[in-house]
């Protein structure tokens, strides 16, 4: 297809820039695992991203490596081996075992990660290999990564954005030990910043321990320097280079976020104490943050009322942020909550943590409403229920005011709607605080039209969804609530 090579570039970018969910759907694609004309980038997100699958996705994956082709015998093995040889740096046990019996029989595979070789490459080049850099303590490698510039440029020849790389690449191999330097980024350009406060949110995923105290110091010190100061040396021309601090900022934001999310035998992994002050200082000033998205699309003409937004959402710098907050305010309450018979409550609800409800009613205020932060608003509705459902309650009309006059309030009030209605699963308890709102929603349903482009997300569908499953629950009759579901009914048969 003449339109492939923006597949490939679609899938470059979601390898270096895409949030883990994205990189998650992608890895797990069928469509994307078996197309030979993206064997390439696909390779290279599997060896960049395999460590953010959980293990259940994980087992998924290898499900269809195991699954192989129709060939028996050597060819179906080769097969196998070549789809190991792309995550082999993430194989255990097992998998490891069968990489190395492979590896012993075939030897170092061909044309696992390429369709055919030409005398081209791909990606960037770096000076210096990672096997360089280990022979180094940590401060001559960033001593010597930092001062490095390219004697020339042309094709093929080394640049500071293949050094990033190949730092990044470096800082895996022992993130543990080289966290508690973090200090030695202080100073330094900002796309060896990112790369570092990116392996390391990878390590806190993966469950590794790290240097906490020394990494939230180097975050918080980014925090301190102006998002538009150009650090990165002006030889990093491409167009991926970070050019000031606002991608490392995003990484900071997924940091906090994998932080508050850590886990270890089911519970937080980090204590309250110990991190809460450094973490909400983290978190409030970037969810304030640049709201505009990464995703190229012009939705001026968009009907907002059959459109989700979380994608646009996910990938802003406040979109991000924000999702930080809302693990931020699991954590804190996982912390203070307490069991009352069946029930898990948050005593006090956001008094607890009145920083968070800050953060939300900052985002809520006319001024400050946008697409992006009301769709991650109303993705969260569960969490913000369990937290508080007397301040849900109280702000439900101004979340979802879906019938507001004023069009930047009509159509973040839609953004976080839809966000809610096709990611957050029906609870009959949601419906009795938002009953106004399946309401409007239900009325509106009768004079939208659910053009190509929207069809794939469907928020009217999901809100069809939604009303069903109370009626089969028992929960909601056809007379109740002044008919809602005939209602309904009513608008799917026009």
């Amino acid at each position: 297809c003449r339109f492939h090579i923006f597949k490939r570039l679609k899938l470059f970018l979601i390898i270096h820039h895409a949030d883990d969910e994205l990189a998650r759907q992608t890895i797990l694609d069928s469509q994307v695992f078996d197309d030979i004309g993206l064997k390439h980038e696909y390779a290279v997100l599997l060896d960049e991203r395999f460590g953010c699958l959980t293990s259940e996705q994980r087992e998924t994956w290898f499900r269809r490596v195991d699954a192989g082709p129709k060939e028996d015998g050597e060819a179906r093995e080769y097969w196998r081996f070549s789809k190991l040889h792309l995550v082999r740096r993430h194989l255990e046990e097992e998998r490891k075992r069968e990489y190395d019996q492979f590896f012993a029989k075939f030897g170092e595979p061909t044309l696992a990660d390429f369709v055919v070789y030409h005398d081209t490459a791909w990606g960037h080049v770096s000076p210096m290999t990672v096997e360089d850099l280990t022979k180094l303590e940590f401060h001559e490698v960033v001593d010597r990564v930092s001062s490095w510039r390219p004697q020339k440029t042309g094709w093929r020849e080394p640049e500071i954005e293949g050094l990033a790389e190949t730092f990044s690449r470096y800082i895996d191999t022992d993130p543990r030990a080289f966290s508690s330097h973090a200090g030695r980024l202080k100073e330094r350009a900002a796309i060896y910043v990112d790369r570092f406060i990116q392996k390391m949110a990878e390590a806190v995923r993966a469950g590794k321990e790290i240097d906490l105290d020394s990494v939230l110091d180097l975050c918080v010190w980014v925090l301190g320097r102006p998002v538009s100061e150009r650090t990165t040396p002006v030889e990093a021309q491409g167009p991926l280079a970070d050019k000031d601090w606002s991608w490392t900022r995003d990484q900071i934001a997924e940091f906090a976020r994998q932080v508050c999310e850590a886990r270890r035998n089911d519970l937080p992994t980090y204590d309250l104490e110990s991190y809460r002050s450094r973490l909400r200082g983290l978190v409030e000033p970037l969810c304030q943050g640049d709201p505009a998205t990464y995703i190229v699309r012009d939705t001026s003409k968009d009907d907002p009322r059959v459109h989700d937004y979380l994608d646009h959402a996910i990938n802003s710098a406040r979109g991000k942020a924000l999702q930080a907050a809302f693990a931020y305010a699991r954590w804190v309450a996982i912390h203070v909550k307490e069991v009352r018979g069946i029930e898990e409550i948050v005593p006090g609800g956001f008094d607890q943590m009145p920083e968070v409800r800050e953060v939300l009613e900052w985002q809520l205020r006319s001024e400050n409403r946008t697409t992006e932060g009301l769709a991650i608003i109303g993705a969260h509705i569960n969490a913000i229920y369990w937290i508080d459902r007397h301040w849900l309650t109280q702000n439900a009309t101004e979340i979802f005011d879906l019938r507001s006059s004023y069009e930047q309030t009509w159509k973040t009030s839609w953004a976080a709607w839809n966000a809610f209605v096709v990611w957050v699963h029906p609870h009959i308890e949601y419906y009795k605080v938002l009953k106004h709102q399946y309401n409007v929603a239900v009325t509106e349903s009768k004079t939208v039209t659910v053009t190509e482009d929207s069809r794939h997300q469907q928020p009217m569908l999901r809100l069809g969804e939604h009303l069903m499953l109370f009626y089969g629950r028992g929960q909601l009759g056809f007379d109740d609530d002044s008919g809602l579901l005939r209602q309904l009914l009513a608008a799917a048969n026009h």
